[in-house]
């Protein structure tokens, strides 16, 4: 999004001019909100990146862009403005991925045994690593005590070895994910 700050007709043709060059781009030029007013409302909408457009932008011929994930502020030139826009997209793209993938690996527990399923259930919830036989009555009466179920079965795993399901004591098949929905 370029955010419009004054109501000068010079900043408005800068702004959309700017506006143009990108792609999915949308142009704030509402005069009735203040700029704070309009930067708090995109990040709310979840819009990753906002160009700020104003006065000293004008004068100087640099863009102010700030970036949703780290509330950086980034100054470019405008020459480079495609270019600069496609690098820091990205970059925000995998900085979101990262922190998602570090948060998932940090927040998986493991249960060898049903107690302890249930345990880390009633206190944590979140994923659950167990080993299990990969027999849907396991699987089902795991759901009917408990209301976890499994998510899924990450390819990352190994194959248990010498693991006996958390519920049967059969020979664990999987490595495998079990969760509640609320």
């Amino acid at each position: 999004v370029v955010i419009q700050i004054g109501a000068d007709k010079k900043i408005h043709e800068k702004a959309k001019e700017v506006c143009s060059r990108l792609k999915d781009c949308e142009l704030d030029d509402r005069e009735e909100y203040t700029p704070g007013w309009k930067f708090n409302e995109w990040e709310l909408k979840g819009v990753p990146l906002r160009i700020e457009l104003g006065e000293k932008e004008l004068e100087s011929g640099k863009l102010t862009l700030v970036r949703r994930d780290n509330e950086e502020r980034i100054e470019i030139s405008e020459l480079k403005l495609e270019e600069k826009v496609e690098d820091i997209l990205q970059s925000i793209q995998d900085n979101l991925f990262n922190r998602a993938k570090e948060y998932l690996e940090n927040n998986i527990r493991e249960a060898e045994n049903y107690d302890r399923l249930k345990e880390i259930l009633s206190k944590h919830g979140g994923l659950i690593k167990a080993p299990w036989c990969g027999e849907t009555f396991c699987e089902e009466q795991i759901k009917e005590e408990t209301g976890a179920k499994i998510t899924n079965i990450p390819f990352k795993y190994q194959e248990p070895r010498d693991k006996k399901c958390l519920l049967c004591d059969k020979k664990a098949e999987y490595y495998v994910h079990f969760a509640k929905s609320h």
